[in-house]
């Protein structure tokens, strides 16, 4: 489809090829469709919510890197006895994987609130309205930060 609309010079024509006309009538019509979800809050969240988890982390993740170098899962890294790392780093990791997980909670209670008996039994799962919170205002500080630099990664 998009291979087909950019062989097409632009502008108003009209035109006896069924290709272009089903190309630029898909095109349109999912248009339509990604200013509908994108056009709500909550589409606009969950469309950003990958973005976000990697917004919010960023600078953790960056200190953990220069510290303790490329280990995964991080989640097993931050489940280790306190102690077992230094302040910072443990610091750093229990921000990325709490971080992670409300994120990855209000998305599942944006997309299927009636169905969240994994996520309430979860140990990580603090409450809905927390990690509602969560992305509300780590959307804000993205949208922010898109158009202020100097806002950096704060984290709610």
């Amino acid at each position: 489809m998009y291979k087909r609309l950019d062989e097409h010079p632009g502008g108003i024509c009209k035109s006896q090829d069924l290709a272009l006309l089903d190309a630029f009538s898909t095109y349109f019509h999912e248009t339509i469709h990604w200013w509908q979800h994108i056009g709500s809050t909550t589409g606009l969240l969950l469309s950003l919510s990958p973005v976000l988890q990697t917004h919010i982390n960023y600078e953790p993740l960056k200190f953990i890197l220069q510290n303790i170098g490329p280990c995964k899962p991080l989640k097993t890294l931050a489940e280790k006895p306190p102690g077992t790392f230094g302040l910072d780093i443990e610091n750093n990791l229990n921000r990325i994987v709490n971080n992670w997980y409300d994120l990855e909670f209000n998305r599942r209670i944006l997309l299927n609130p009636k169905n969240l008996s994994d996520v309430i039994t979860n140990p990580f799962f603090d409450s809905q309205g927390h990690s509602i919170q969560v992305g509300l205002a780590n959307l804000l500080l993205l949208l922010a930060a898109t158009f202020d630099s100097g806002l950096g990664s704060t984290i709610f």
